[in-house]
């Protein structure tokens, strides 16, 4: 670890104590904290802890005369197209916040395992963290809302109104280590296929989220022509909304607003209430997400019979 690094190493991380170089060979000797892995679930007094090593993280600047790993260069192949450039900055990035990696001790959090130290822009640190609270229970919008507390600029923070929310992040930052995920989701792209069966607004939606993170894809829906309608009255949740955008589909151009809705009382009378919502129906929908795939990926008339699971391999039998 050269002297830049540690000059620069937030209080918040064992201190560095020696460096060797020795054929070929880095030897580092670090402090050891003895502590306790972190704790991300809702109401955790974990959290402020946490919060407070992130904050402490946020204010240092990469090293410029240090080679690390570029953020718009390491996960350019998976973002959308066009928006690397949202990755670029110069803030010292830890990039991997699962909460072995965070350690309490004495009143603070610690952050350990520097596996993936990485200059970029600020937002991509409480992005990340967003993801593990997630994972640790607590809604997509409290996450958000936790990790907009950091002072990261408003303009750098692409999420969710530029189409980096925390569903494209989760295909982009892998948070969980088996070697398995992390050979589907950061090894080359198309490295693996993805067999659905159901050809339903869930199995399409399902085809573009892994054809998205590489997966080559094949859709099997049952019915033998386009399958049935299922009426209208659906509201267009975000995920859609962010969805039907990466597909190249304004959500306005499949959906009305709907600006109120009425509720009649047990009693007969009538009462009218703001609700500005998108609505759409299963049809549109459907047509939405089926048009982007091809023949060869989508494909009708195909009943299930049976899957063999033989070792790693899967194969359907229709």
């Amino acid at each position: 670890m050269r002297s830049a690094v540690r000059r620069r190493w937030p209080r918040t991380c064992p201190r560095l104590y020696w460096h060797l170089e020795l054929d070929g060979w880095s030897l580092l000797g670090y402090e050891g904290v003895d502590g306790r892995h972190a704790d991300y679930a809702p109401g955790s007094p974990d959290l402020p802890l946490v919060a407070a090593a992130l904050t402490e993280l946020q204010g240092i600047s990469a090293p410029a005369d240090v080679e690390i790993k570029q953020a718009e260069e390491r996960w350019a192949p998976y973002a959308p197209e066009g928006t690397a450039r949202y990755f670029a900055g110069d803030a010292l990035l830890h990039t991997d916040f699962a909460p072995d990696n965070v350690l309490i001790t004495g009143g603070r959090a610690r952050l350990v395992d520097w596996a993936w130290p990485t200059r970029g822009a600020a937002w991509i640190d409480p992005g990340a963290l967003a993801l593990r609270l997630m994972d640790a229970g607590h809604s997509v919008e409290e996450a958000v809302a936790f990790a907009r507390r950091f002072p990261c600029r408003e303009d750098e923070m692409p999420w969710p109104r530029r189409g980096l929310g925390p569903p494209q992040m989760r295909r982009s930052m892998v948070w969980t280590p088996p070697a398995e995920q992390w050979s589907i989701t950061m090894g080359e792209r198309n490295a693996f296929k993805a067999l659905i069966i159901g050809g339903s607004v869930g199995g399409l939606a399902a085809a573009h989220e892994l054809g998205s993170a590489g997966a080559d894809v094949a859709v099997y829906e049952r019915s033998a022509g386009r399958t049935e309608p299922r009426g209208a009255g659906i509201v267009m949740q975000p995920e859609v909304e962010m969805l039907l955008e990466r597909l190249g589909s304004s959500p306005r151009s499949v959906s009305v607003p709907l600006h109120e809705r009425q509720q009649l009382h047990i009693h007969g009378k009538a009462e009218r209430y703001k609700a500005p919502q998108l609505m759409t129906s299963w049809d549109t929908l459907y047509r939405a997400l089926r048009d982007p795939l091809t023949e060869v990926c989508y494909r009708l008339d195909s009943s299930l019979a049976r899957v063999r699971v033989e070792g790693h391999d899967v194969t359907a039998e229709f």
